[in-house]
Order: C-alpha cells, then sequence, then structure tokens
C-alpha cells in the first residue's frame, strides 16, 4: 500500500528537507538580490547626482588651443601656426560643422558610431556587438562608445575620469544623455569633429586634412576621408607617415563599412580602396617666408605667451604679388653670386606700410634676415640725414659753400691717419653742398657735421628713427655708425613724406574669436573695411616727424639731382624719383636707398663677413642703384605716375655753382626757405658759363 505525503504538514521530515534546501536558499537570493538591486540603484543615483548640468560644449570649443593663421590683406593665407599649450603642441582649426551628407561624415559614423542620428546618447545595440567581438576574439578589437560618449569624455575629463572601469562607463553615459538632451546632433557633431588628437601634430579634422592633405575638410575624397576617421582609435600606431600600410588597412576597413551600411556605392568604395595614400609634403612651409617671419618676431615681441596659446589671425601689410616678384627677381639675379648677400626693404608711403622685405637671396638655406638685423655701415647714405640735420638747425642752405679739400688726421684707437678721399681723389676748394651731395664728395660732409655738431646731427638722426647711436667721431659723417637696411629705409620715407617718418610695420592687425587686439592699420588701407578706415582716420596721428616739411621739400630736390646727373644715374626711370648711393671702403657695404612719388625703398649688397668686399666696381651707384631700379619698378607699375610731393613755401633762385651767389639767370635753380636766399652776385650773371659738375673750382 502506497504512502501519500501530505506537504501541507510542516513537520512532515521531507517537507522540512525541501524547505531548507530548495525554499530558503531561493528566499535568500530573492533578498540579497532585492538588496544589492537597490544597492545598485542608490549607487547609481549617487553617481548621476554627481554628474554636473550638461556642459556648455560651445564654449568648450572656443576654449581649445588652436593654430594661428598668418595672412594678408587680401585674404592669402601665408601660415598656420602651431598652439603651445604646457607640453602639448599642434594644429587646430575649429570647424563650423558639415553636413549629414558630407563624405566625411559619413566616414565618422562608419568608423566610429553608425547608429549616431538614432540613439539618445549611449548604443544598445552596439554595446552588445562590442562584447560579442571582444568575446571570440579574446582581446579589445571594437569599442561600444558613441560619438557622443567621446565628446563627453572629452568635454569633462576631470568629472568623468580615466580609469577603465564600469563607474566610469556610467558617468561617460549619463553626461552623454545630458548632451543629447541639449544639444542638436548637429552640434554634438561639430565639437567631436574639433576633438581627436589625429597624429602628425593634428588635433581635430579640419587640421589633419590640411596637414595630411593640404585640403579643407569638405574637400575629402571617400579615401582621404576613410583614412582620418581611421585614425581616431589609434593614431600613433596608424600614422600614415611613418605606418602606411596598417593605415591603408584600417582605411579600407572603414571603407568597406561605408559600402556595408550604404554611406558610398560599392563601385566608389573600390575605386577608393584601390586609391593609394597620396600624402602631401612639404607640410608647414610658409609662404613669402621673410614676411611671415618678421611678422612672428614682431607679434612674439609683443606677447609670446599669447601667440602661444593659438588661435589668432595675424594680418601683414604685404603686397603678396610684390613680395613674391621681388624674392623670385632677387633669387634669379643673385642664385650663382658666391656668397654675396642682399637685404631690400619696401615701403608704401600713403600708408607707411612695409610691402615688401627680402632678407637674403635664399630663405631655405639662410633665414638670417639681413634687412631687419644686420647692422651695416651705411657709408655715403648717411649723408641726407645729416644734410637735412643742417637745413633743419639754420646751419645750411642747398648754396652754402662747403670746403672740399684734404683732411688729415691722426686716428688715435686705431694709430693710423684718417684721410677721407673722393671720387677720382679730386678735390675742388669750394663745392655748394647741392652739388657736394649729388657728387657724394666726403669733406664737405665732414664740413657740415662740423657746422651743426653731434649733438644736433644726433637728435636729429633720432628724429628719423635711427635707431644706432651715431659715434661722436668725424667719420660718422660718412656712416661709419652701422645701421640695419629697414631702419635707413624707414628713415628716408620722411623725404617724400613731407618730413614724416614711416612706420614701416608688417603687422597690419591681430585678431582673436572675440575681435581686435592689436592694430597699426592706416586709414589709407584699402583693404581696411570702411568702419576700422574711419576709426582710423579719427583717431591716428601723423607718426613720427623728423623735418619739417620745407626742409624735406629742399633735400628731395638735392636727391633727385643725385639721380638726374649724380652718383645715382644708374636708378633713373621714367619718373622722377630721388637717393643716394652709398658705399664702404673696399666696396664692404653697397647701397641705393631711395623714393619715387608712391614708395621708399633700399637696396643693400654685401657679404655676411664685413671683411670680405664685393669686388671692384661693384659700389653703390654702380651695383646696388641697378638692383633697385628694377626692384621699384615692379611695384610702381600698379601705381599711376605722379609728383613727389613738395611744399609749397619755398622760393626757388638760381645760384652760382662756383661760389653759391643768387644770379639772376643761369646757374643752378635751387630752393630755399623765404629769407635764406643767398645775396645778389655783383653783375648778376655768371661771368663765363657754368663748368661740367665735378670741374668747378679749385683741383687740389
Amino acid at each position: 500500500m502506497r504512502t501519500r505525503v501530505a506537504l501541507k504538514n510542516p513537520k512532515h521530515p521531507l517537507v522540512a528537507m525541501l524547505y531548507v534546501l530548495v525554499f530558503l536558499p531561493l528566499w535568500w537570493m530573492a533578498v540579497t538580490a532585492l538588496v544589492v538591486g537597490l544597492t545598485f540603484v542608490a549607487w547609481v543615483r549617487e553617481i548621476a547626482s554627481e554628474i554636473p548640468d550638461a556642459p556648455n560644449i560651445i564654449a568648450w570649443q572656443s576654449s581649445l588651443p588652436q593654430s594661428s593663421v598668418v595672412m594678408t590683406r587680401d585674404g592669402m593665407r601665408l601660415q598656420i601656426l602651431p598652439f603651445v599649450v604646457s607640453k602639448e603642441t599642434g594644429f587646430r582649426t575649429l570647424s563650423d560643422g558639415l553636413p549629414k551628407s558630407s563624405i566625411l561624415v559619413k566616414a565618422i559614423l562608419a568608423a566610429e558610431d553608425i547608429r549616431f542620428f538614432e540613439h539618445g546618447g549611449a548604443d544598445g545595440k552596439a554595446i552588445v556587438r562590442a562584447a560579442i567581438a571582444n568575446r571570440r576574439a579574446g582581446e579589445v578589437v571594437e569599442g561600444a562608445s558613441t560619438i557622443t560618449q567621446q565628446v563627453a569624455r572629452g568635454v569633462l575629463a576631470q568629472s568623468i575620469g580615466k580609469e577603465r572601469t564600469f563607474k566610469r562607463k556610467l558617468r561617460e553615459i549619463f553626461v552623454a544623455k545630458k548632451l543629447e538632451s541639449s544639444y542638436s546632433k548637429e552640434q554634438i557633431l561639430t565639437a567631436y569633429l574639433n576633438l581627436p588628437f589625429l597624429g602628425d601634430l593634428s588635433y581635430g579634422f579640419d587640421a589633419a586634412a590640411k596637414r595630411y592633405f593640404g585640403k579643407e575638410s569638405e574637400e575629402l575624397s571617400i579615401a582621404e576621408a576613410a583614412l582620418l576617421a581611421g585614425l581616431i582609435r589609434s593614431p600613433s600606431v596608424l600614422n600614415p607617415r611613418k605606418y602606411p600600410e596598417p593605415a591603408k588597412k584600417r582605411r579600407n576597413h572603414v571603407i568597406e563599412g561605408m559600402i556595408e551600411n550604404q554611406l558610398v556605392s560599392a563601385e566608389e568604395g573600390e575605386r577608393a580602396i584601390a586609391e593609394p595614400l597620396a600624402l602631401v609634403e612639404g607640410r608647414g612651409q610658409p609662404q613669402l617666408p621673410w614676411v611671415t617671419s618678421q611678422a612672428l618676431r614682431e607679434v612674439k615681441s609683443l606677447d609670446k605667451e599669447r601667440l602661444d596659446r593659438g588661435g589668432l589671425t595675424i594680418v601683414v601689410t604685404a603686397s603678396p604679388v610684390v613680395q613674391h616678384e621681388t624674392s623670385l627677381l632677387i633669387s634669379k639675379r643673385f642664385s650663382q653670386a658666391k656668397e654675396i648677400e642682399v637685404a631690400y626693404s619696401l615701403i608704401e608711403n600713403a600708408t607707411g606700410y612695409r610691402i615688401a622685405s627680402v632678407g637674403g637671396i635664399a630663405f631655405k638655406s639662410s633665414q638670417f634676415d639681413r634687412s631687419e638685423l644686420a647692422c651695416r655701415q651705411p657709408g655715403s647714405a648717411i649723408k641726407p640725414i645729416l644734410y637735412a640735420a643742417g637745413v633743419e638747425t639754420g646751419q645750411l642752405t642747398a648754396a652754402t659753400p662747403l670746403m672740399d679739400a684734404p683732411i688729415s688726421e691722426w686716428d688715435e684707437e686705431h694709430e693710423i691717419y684718417w684721410k677721407p678721399n673722393n671720387p677720382q681723389s679730386r678735390f675742388r676748394g669750394i663745392v655748394i653742398a647741392h652739388d657736394a651731395l649729388v657728387s657724394s664728395l666726403n669733406a664737405p660732409a665732414v664740413d657740415v657735421l662740423n657746422r651743426v655738431g653731434f649733438r644736433s646731427f644726433r637728435a636729429i638722426a633720432a628724429k628719423f628713427g635711427i635707431e644706432s647711436k651715431i659715434a661722436t667721431v668725424r667719420p660718422s659723417a660718412l656712416g661709419a655708425s652701422c645701421l640695419t637696411p629697414v631702419n635707413l629705409v624707414k628713415a628716408f620715407s620722411a623725404f617724400p613724406r613731407l618730413g614724416l617718418v614711416a612706420a614701416g610695420n608688417v603687422l597690419q592687425s591681430i585678431h582673436d574669436g572675440d575681435g581686435l587686439l592689436h592694430s597699426e592699420m592706416h586709414f589709407a588701407d584699402p583693404f581696411a573695411i570702411p568702419q576700422r578706415r574711419l576709426e582710423e582716420f579719427l583717431q591716428h596721428d601723423d607718426g613720427l616727424r623728423a623735418i619739417s616739411e620745407e626742409t624735406a621739400s629742399i633735400m628731395v630736390a638735392m636727391m633727385v639731382d643725385v639721380v638726374r646727373r649724380g652718383t645715382g644715374k644708374f636708378a633713373r626711370m621714367k619718373q622722377t624719383i630721388g637717393g643716394k648711393t652709398g658705399t664702404t671702403n673696399g666696396n664692404t657695404d653697397a647701397w641705393f636707398v631711395g623714393f619715387s612719388s608712391h614708395h621708399t625703398a633700399g637696396v643693400w649688397l654685401g657679404r655676411d663677413n664685413p671683411k670680405d668686399g664685393l669686388g671692384a666696381g661693384r659700389d653703390g651707384g654702380r651695383y646696388a642703384a641697378p638692383l633697385w631700379r628694377k626692384l621699384v619698378s615692379l611695384a610702381d607699375a600698379a601705381y599711376p605716375r605722379r609728383a613727389i610731393a613738395r611744399s609749397g613755401n619755398l622760393v626757388s633762385a638760381s645760384i652760382n655753382p662756383d661760389n653759391g651767389y643768387r644770379l639772376k639767370g643761369g646757374g643752378r635753380l635751387l630752393q630755399f626757405l623765404p629769407g635764406t636766399v643767398p645775396e645778389l652776385q655783383e653783375g648778376g650773371a655768371l661771368s663765363a658759363p657754368a663748368k661740367a659738375l665735378g670741374e668747378s673750382g679749385r683741383n687740389f
């Protein structure tokens, strides 16, 4: 007979056994699960409570270190400069976003987050897919972080942390959810475009497109976009410059994903897979390197720390066409000249801008900028400054008779006799100031210095902006004290500018995302916006006045004659120009500095070692002046011909060049300040026709 067990009876041994072995463990498991679940919920809530509000990704992008750009006034980009923040150096150009249909966006979606436009910040399907793939591979071969999560990591790196834990992943998801609720998909995607490091010092896709391919991000091909998208995961290991094969393999994998997800056609994808990497070389090389390097030196002197932080737009004054043609002409002409170097600066008289500048024959072979940094003796090119000091202080007129006789003085420092000579070793006894400058006679220049005095000469030179100290020795009248080529060109700009020294600036302005930081803009700048031109016009001052308008005009007349019939004849052009030659002992330095109505420019030729001369016949008049003529012709070609500005407060008089007296007719027609015209020569006329320049007066 079978025995029936009544389970209702708790005292039955089998019921007790079942209770102990089954129900009690299940009960404990349920309780434990509940406790664990509640604890987990509390833990998750605690983590969620620690997460700040949705970060401002717009402000975050603006705060990122960015590249600076150097550009011309008409918008030509010359160089992109890296930021230097702490130990981080790189390039980043903030993107304003790309349309969903762009090739780069499609490549990023295929590589990182194909369901980006569908999920709410975290992608459950991607998490499961990645877990299965990683389980099968036995290592991490696929990630599950969405684009939004990656942006969250970038924006709130400190709050989220960097440890590889579940807690960090939760923080990341919470931040991603907040981002999705606060910003559009397009805004999040734009932030992502500016975020990742992509190798080769590139941060963000815009910078990477320029560094690897020399293109804007919207110009990329399928293969190029896929390469960049593939770099996100491991930019160092997949750097295409160092590891082209792994980079190409990863690129092709991204293209296959684009085909699989119907982002491109199979035919387009196969063509892209067949393409070589085709990276650009010579990246980062500046256009117009002399101008760019000069501008950066000036910016660094203003605020190097701000330049390092980046994000600046640096606008230079140079004319890209004139600068390019100038550099090309110089390099072609002197490419075979052994160890001869050139410095050249060109200033636009109307604005005072330096629109062309060359510091040497070839920037690639030598970056030393001789136009700004080489301090060389100007020789006779200093004489217009000295003569202007004489006119300005009332010690000199164009007709003042000067002593032109041999000088012999003992130089105690060098233990030799100082004997300044004239061309062809000829002396005239007496020569008027105008003719002395035209023929670049040395003894009369010493006479002028004796009349003016060192104190007045140095004071006037300082007004001209001469930066180097003029030595208190009589050879200073002949250019014994050194100065830089650009400094002398700036000084000469005072003559055609009616006494006002040009700034000669290479910087027009500096901007950042918040607006204008620094301005040297002139109201006559045709590239400035009308409002800025008006503001500059209302705020501008006349700048540094070296001499009066009248003195400047008298000196212009003298230097026009230097070119017409004096030492500067090889600089002659169709339009009226003026200038002055300069040559130092042994033809060590050859100069021509001069002006047209539109420009002031200077050429220096020499060797880097001042002990080495240029050779016979290579002086300022025969070597520097012809080059000056060609270079200034390039710049003046785009301007209408007009007369050089002159003062209307001068009077003209005919002068006897033999003695400086006024004539009723004939002789030299010179200009004077009212009240300084010489007395009328007895009889009022030359007793004989004036002799040729260089033959007048007594020869010694």
